[in-house]
């Protein structure tokens, strides 16, 4: 009898289980989902307001929209990144896979990248 007892409760347990964790799971997929669509519909705002409520002149302020971006990236991040772009099945037919140009390529896989030699010293490694 007692061993009954325990597999009915360790049955019930595991399904008590199981089903928290897909109420959980389903619930962290949400949050991505609804974080996807503010970002989404964020830069269709930002489009929108940049196309039609600006004037031609406003347009080319370089102030406001320059010619580049120059922003700090870690090599070793962006040529994972690249690589998992590379060889995901995601973007396979998909028309949002993200545009590598051939410059960018090239700087990522060459010889002085990945050489260890050339690789500037770390200053601060207790950061």
């Amino acid at each position: 009898m007692l061993v009954f007892i325990w597999i009915l409760f360790s049955l019930f347990t595991v399904i008590y289980l199981l089903n928290l964790f897909i109420g959980l799971l389903n619930e962290e997929i949400q949050n991505l989902d609804k974080n996807a669509l503010f970002l989404r519909q964020r830069a269709e705002l930002l489009t929108e307001i940049e196309l039609y409520y600006l004037f031609p002149f406003q347009r080319r302020w370089k102030s406001w929209f320059p010619d580049y971006i120059f922003y700090y990236v870690d090599i070793g991040k962006l040529r994972e990144k690249i690589n998992a772009i590379k060889t995901s099945d995601v973007y396979k037919n998909s028309s949002y896979k993200p545009i590598i140009h051939q410059d960018l390529w090239n700087l990522v896989t060459t010889k002085y990248a990945n050489s260890e030699e050339n690789k500037i010293p770390d200053l601060y490694p207790d950061l």
